[in-house]
């Protein structure tokens, strides 16, 4: 009977070196990885009276540089997000995922701006409150 070849001792040692290096860095990157956090602001819509206007982050992360807003335009308005940043909005139950498209609002104590489509989909009217978080 032939007995198998054997492998050096120093292989094997690396290789289990390697198995637990490997095993380490999966344990240590799933314990740092931060849970989902949501945010809390208040938020407002707008459209009407604004369409036909160009969008503030026209030209930026894909949005087309001739971009305007228009009632089936599909994003929000931030001063202090990136434009083309993608957030998960929640409102009573419903979400929708969308792109920061704009600069606003403007009024103090507001955080965000729905577009028209983006109100109607939720079903949030007036100035409320919305949880969202970066997606």
């Amino acid at each position: 009977m032939v007995e198998p070849p054997r492998l050096p001792r120093a292989l094997v040692t690396l290789c289990a070196c390697a198995v637990i290096v490997l095993s380490l860095f999966i344990i240590v990157k799933n314990a740092t990885s931060a849970p989902v956090r949501w945010h809390t602001a208040t938020a407002s819509w707008y459209g009407p009276g604004l369409f036909g206007n160009p969008l503030g982050c026209a030209g930026v992360g894909g949005i087309r540089n001739n971009a305007r807003l228009y009632p089936n335009t599909v994003g929000v308005a931030s001063t202090t997000l990136r434009c083309n940043q993608r957030i998960r909005l929640m409102f009573r139950g419903r979400k929708m995922t969308v792109r920061v498209i704009d600069r606003g609002p403007f009024v103090p104590g507001r955080q965000l701006d729905l577009t028209q489509a983006v109100a109607k989909r939720l079903k949030f009217t007036g100035v409320q409150e919305v949880r969202w978080r970066k997606y």
